[in-house]
């Protein structure tokens, strides 16, 4: 690993700063499209359930499906303070 580092050290070494830039520029911006690939591929699994086994949530968001026959429960509203 460290003759790799240092390889890479020795072709970098003679170009100018402008260059050095944008070889920068370009590793961030590969990281970035990597890192919003694997969250969209992390959410999909963790929606499906195939992430640690988890119960299968509903398509738009993180709340659990219903199970069938089900019936809906309401929130009460709290009383007024007199």
């Amino acid at each position: 690993m460290c003759a790799k580092n240092i390889a890479v050290k020795e072709k970098r070494a003679p170009l100018p700063d402008f260059n050095r830039f944008k070889l920068r520029r370009a590793r961030s911006q590969r990281d970035k499209i990597r890192t919003v690939a694997y969250y969209n591929l992390r959410k999909a699994v963790s929606r499906d359930g195939t992430l640690y086994g988890k119960k299968k949530m509903a398509q738009g968001g993180d709340i659990p499906k219903p199970k069938e026959g089900a019936e809906k429960t309401t929130i009460k509203a709290p009383k007024p303070k007199k």
